[in-house]
């Protein structure tokens, strides 16, 4: 992660295996206003993942063989300079790509006192 509202492209990076870079290029051809610097959208991700070559299914809650982009949300207050934050999600494990952190999902939330959100399954 590069900025503090990039979240959403680096976890993308990180699921798909791909550079930031190769992300980024994408998603300036989607949102070419802040190309997912500040923050973005699921409908926003969902069309950089087809620019990608991969198609998502937004869930309201994640499960255990998911794999993805799960939104976490902070427990107020918290020193996150967003409200939520994109991570990638596999088979019940947490990348994230703002510190490197890789955990199972209880303890990922548990340790940065979080809630887990929706889910942009990978299909």
């Amino acid at each position: 992660q590069r900025a503090g509202g990039d979240c959403g492209l680096a976890a993308l990076g990180t699921l798909l295996e791909l550079s930031y870079e190769d992300v980024y290029i994408a998603a300036a051809a989607v949102d070419k206003k802040t190309r997912g610097r500040n923050g973005i959208c699921f409908p926003a991700l969902i069309s950089i993942g087809k620019k990608l070559g991969v198609s998502f299914l937004l869930k309201r809650h994640h499960e255990d063989e998911d794999e993805g982009l799960l939104a976490v949300t902070w427990q107020q207050p918290h020193e996150h300079p967003f409200g939520a934050h994109l991570v990638a999600l596999s088979y019940g494990v947490i990348a994230d790509p703002a510190d490197g952190v890789i955990l199972p999902v209880d303890e990922y939330l548990t340790k940065y006192r979080a809630a887990a959100g929706s889910c942009l399954e990978l299909r």
